[in-house]
Parts: C-alpha cells; structure tokens; sequence
C-alpha cells in the first residue's frame, strides 16, 4: 500500500497535542496536512483513536468522504461526512485520558470510491478492503 504522509503544525510525531485540541479546552481538531496520494485518489478518510484507553481502542473521530481536493483541514475544519465516534457523537472528541499520557494516532487514508455506509464497528474493515494509500501522525496528551 502507498504511504501518505501526515503532519501537523499543531504538533509533531510523538509530540505533546496542545490543549485546545483536547477535551480541557476547544475540543478543537488539530490541524493536518497529508500528501503522497496515488492519482486515482477520490477521497481521503480520518480516524482518530487512543489504543492506551483502559477499555481498548477508543474512536476519537472518523471523518469520511472527504474530497481529494481536499488535503489539509485547518484547526477545527471538517468536510465530507462525520461518523458516530465511542463519545456518542459525529464530531471531533479531543484526548481526554482519565489518567497517564496517551498515545492518539490521527490516521488517513486515500480511496478510490465514495464510503456509502461506515460506523466505528466496521470502519476498520473497509479500510482494510478499499484504502488504496495510508499514513498516520501520532501524538501524546497528557490530562492537566
């Protein structure tokens, strides 16, 4: 599979995620940059998850259908479709960990169709299935 690469002026790789990013203040979505998509590229798709939560992997955010055009989202931006995350909602749900420093993993992948049906449960398996390229940014957070 092809390798995106994904960064951030929010943080960097196994860099603290600030504040505003998190649950304590803005629960805002960082800022990410992805490139390296392959041509046949129509949509990108995001997921957030922490895989330190006590109860296992914990969906932060799923973002789907998001435009190929579309290779940046600004502080707090969405586009295409949010999916229900493990908070209950369709929007972004910032690091919260109820104790510890956390690892969350913001990951992207390119497709070469438009997801017609995606939920946290399932979300892993399509990707496996129709990610045509991949790539992930990670950071720490720490609650305050």
């Amino acid at each position: 599979m092809q390798k995106l690469i994904v960064t951030s002026t929010s943080f960097v790789e196994g860099g603290q995620i600030p504040i505003q990013n998190s649950c304590q203040d803005g629960n805002l979505s960082p800022q990410l940059k992805w490139v390296g998509a392959p041509k046949e590229t129509q949509y990108f798709a995001i997921k957030v998850d922490d895989p330190d939560a006590p109860r296992g992997v914990w969906v932060h955010w799923i973002l789907i259908n998001v435009p190929a055009t579309k290779t940046e989202l600004a502080e707090g931006e969405t586009a295409g479709k949010e999916v229900t995350n493990d908070f209950g909602y369709r929007q972004y749900g910032g690091p919260c960990p109820p104790e510890g420093t956390h690892r969350y993993f913001y990951k992207v992948f390119a497709l070469k169709e438009k997801l017609e049906v995606a939920s946290k449960e399932n979300f892993d398996d399509i990707m496996k299935e129709k990610a045509i390229a991949f790539g992930q940014l990670m950071g720490l957070y720490t609650r305050k």
